[in-house]
């Protein structure tokens, strides 16, 4: 193990030199940091409320006010019972629905600004009439002023916010697919580098072939951790400092470590799969044409998180989420949009960990036997009737 960690080592201290990475990682974190603050700057706190029941008369003009002193712009519904109302929040009309004054229908958690505006119209107008009806001491007027608060009620999903789950699940396609790109790529570029100009003649004398290779996939398995690790940071510190991380759905913590479970077996997949391919070749200019197999095999991953962004219990959803490697993107993916079985989970782990021990076994062997053939690209059926 310590010529496979000299091998890392000598990777990761090249690859943190480069302006490349560096610059790299900073353009990544400042997109991730846009992605957050953003929609926050562009947001114009414009809410629907339906009032439903006895109360509604009455609460009407107090929310009206209430909304024009905080700044804030609200648009009241009237004319629907509570059916019609329900209905109309989980197809997301409406953002709120207040029910005989005494209960808030929302889609997952209720807006802050909303909850916090239709509770002190709720107790103004519950003050307004008690003390309209009784003739009150001082003590009964201070006992009076002592409302509960409403009640909360979420309608659908009541583990979710649909809106920060898409923003999050969205997220963390683009993260993924760009880390994976870049990690397995790097590695390919490593490999054609070194076969180029004849160096990994000189480094087989002092290791063996499959120390090498994992060498390499564990120096840029570590920098693509590293790079995923400040991307977090920059997203959750951006989030704290905006107020924003009440908004993260319910769960949030297991959805980060699926993408990092996807992360690091999807790395593990696309990268002995790139250094197999890449080694084929000789030259930088044929890396792309040589990298098309896995290439077509990302992109079908992102295109399969694409779907799964849009319909999570689809049936083609479900069984892509399971079936490596695409499952490395798309279970994430499933696991921020909505609920997913855990047999699901469990199965998608299982056949990825063996999809990347034979893509490993495999992709080692042509690795070995092709890194040494410079010239002619080495046809890949070659390679393997070889190995």
């Amino acid at each position: 193990m310590n010529d496979v960690w000299l091998v890392a080592r000598r990777e990761i201290e090249s690859r943190i030199r480069s302006k490349g990475f560096l610059l790299g990682l900073l353009a990544s974190t400042v997109a991730v940091v846009a992605f957050v603050v953003v929609p926050s700057l562009i947001d114009e706190d414009d809410y629907t409320v339906a009032l439903v029941g006895t109360t509604s008369e009455a609460l009407a003009p107090v929310v009206e006010q209430l909304a024009d002193q905080a700044g804030l712009e609200v648009e009241l519904v009237t004319d629907r019972d509570e059916a019609a109302a329900r209905a109309s929040v989980e197809e997301g009309d409406l953002d709120a629905v207040v029910v005989d004054g005494t209960r808030l229908l929302t889609e997952g958690e209720p807006d802050g600004a909303l909850s916090a505006l239709l509770d002190s119209a709720h107790q103004a107008v519950t003050v307004q009439q008690r003390l309209t009806d009784l003739g009150l001491s001082a003590e009964q007027q201070q006992g009076a002023l002592a409302v509960a608060p409403l009640t909360r009620e979420t309608v659908g999903d009541e583990a979710a916010d649909s809106g920060a789950r898409t923003g999050l699940a969205l997220l963390l396609m683009v993260a993924l697919l760009m880390l994976l790109m870049t990690s397995a790529i790097g590695v390919a570029i490593g490999v054609v580098e070194e076969k180029g100009n004849r160096i990994v003649e000189i480094l087989l004398v002092a290791v063996r072939p499959w120390q090498l290779l994992t060498g390499k996939l564990l120096a840029f398995g570590l920098l693509g951790a590293v790079q995923l690790v400040v991307l977090g940071a920059a997203g959750l510190g951006t989030a704290a400092l905006t107020g924003m991380t009440d908004d993260l759905p319910h769960g949030s913590a297991v959805i980060f470590a699926a993408a990092a479970g996807g992360y690091l077996l999807g790395f593990l997949f696309f990268g002995s799969l790139a250094a197999a391919l890449a080694s084929l070749v000789s030259r930088q200019e044929e890396v792309n044409g040589a990298l098309g197999p896995m290439s077509a095999l990302m992109v079908g991953s992102y295109l399969g998180a694409f779907v799964a962004l849009q319909e999570s219990d689809s049936t083609f959803a479900q069984v892509i989420s399971v079936v490596p490697p695409f499952s490395s993107m798309v279970m994430p993916v499933r696991l921020a949009t909505g609920d997913v079985a855990g047999w699901q989970v469990l199965l998608s782990v299982v056949l990825t960990v063996v999809a990347v021990a034979v893509v490993t076994l495999v992709g080692g062997r042509v690795y070995e036997r092709s890194v040494l053939r410079t010239g002619a690209r080495v046809s890949l059926v070659d390679s393997l009737r070889n190995s």
